[in-house]
């Protein structure tokens, strides 16, 4: 995301080691800051999308508990609430990929990308998935507060 964000959980690992009465950040302090993180993380990214559409503020709960990699088919399947049902608007995969919610895996690349990494470019971002050639990925910030499921 963006470095504001690094420092942002940088400081809640802090203050949980602070809390517990350590002078030093441990493994289980950055894994209990990670948690309110992420929680705060998707609160502001769902106000952000009520900013843009106010119908749109529940999306992102949608994906609670799905794998973090996901088809094409599969985020139309989510955000349709339904398996059948392919009348999900390609705005709205758009406005997740421009807002970093999801990013995109090629199959042949260990790394993701997200439209902050191609200048919010997101058609360069649709294009793997439209030849077949990647996935999405929900951004990592947002696993512990969506509880997605190891893959």
């Amino acid at each position: 995301m963006r470095p504001r964000d690094l420092l942002t959980f940088l400081h809640a690992a802090i203050g949980v080691a602070i809390n517990r009465g350590r002078d030093r950040v441990s493994a289980a302090d950055i894994e209990k800051a990670e948690e309110g993180y992420s929680e705060d993380m998707l609160l502001s990214m769902a106000f952000e999308l009520r900013d843009v559409n106010s119908a749109i503020i529940d999306v992102l709960y949608n994906f609670t508990r799905t794998p973090p990699r996901l088809t094409h088919e599969q985020v139309t399947a989510i955000l349709s609430g339904t398996e059948k049902s392919a009348q999900v608007p390609d705005q709205l995969i758009g406005l997740l990929l421009w807002f970093g919610f999801l990013g995109v895996q090629e199959y042949d690349q260990d790394d993701l990308t997200y439209s902050y990494q191609v200048r919010y470019n997101v058609e360069k971002l649709r294009a793997p998935i439209a030849r077949g050639k990647a996935s999405y990925a929900i951004h990592p910030a947002f696993h512990k507060a969506l509880q997605t499921r190891p893959e």
